[in-house]
């Protein structure tokens, strides 16, 4: 298969995640997860399984949610970043609590900056938000600090106590993308 119909089946999968979305509830959709479910256990590709994981992601079929998390513990940084997008994504108390767990165990940046948005997805409670606020001030990757802005910035739409965090990260941060979003989260587009 060459890389262009690899990447048209990834897109397919995802797709397919997205439909069984919509069909949430219905027999088609159980299925169709079911089906996704089964293909990540027999994967050998590390490609096909970072489209199957964001298909289930996709879904939002929390069914699938601990063939997930298995990922996001894995060897692969590549998957469990993709894991973490994927239960980010599929919110709830235990995808919560399995984001939260490993961000305090990753070293990897990528995958840290993709935990900490998926924890935005949540309903955080302040000890989770000044969490994602150290990361927003005091991290020198730019992309950890990007994705714990994207974050607040959810955070932010419910929670009012979010917005002077965001007011003091517009202060200091130097970067020209996260200082964009910081403008958006804060007035908009």
């Amino acid at each position: 298969m060459s890389g262009e119909d690899k990447k048209l089946a990834s897109t397919a999968l995802m797709v397919m995640g997205a439909i069984a979305k919509n069909q949430q509830g219905s027999e088609f959709s159980a299925q169709v997860t079911q089906r996704i479910a089964e293909s990540l256990k027999a994967s050998q590709s590390q490609q096909t399984s970072a489209a199957l994981i964001a298909a289930l992601g996709n879904s939002g079929d929390s069914k699938h949610e601990a063939l997930v998390k298995d990922y996001l513990q894995g060897d692969s940084s590549r998957l469990r970043a993709q894991a973490a997008s994927a239960l980010g994504k599929i919110p709830g108390d235990s995808s919560l609590t399995a984001l939260s767990s490993q961000l305090n165990q990753e070293s990897d940046s990528k995958v840290q900056s993709a935990i900490i948005k998926a924890l935005g997805n949540n309903d955080l409670t302040a000890d989770h938000i000044n969490t994602v606020y150290q990361y927003a001030s005091s991290s020198t990757n730019r992309d950890v600090r990007s994705g714990a802005i994207d974050a607040l910035s959810l955070q932010a739409k419910d929670n009012a106590s979010v917005r002077p965090q965001l007011v003091q990260l517009l202060k200091s941060e130097k970067n020209k993308r996260n200082l964009g979003q910081l403008m958006k989260a804060l007035y908009g587009s």
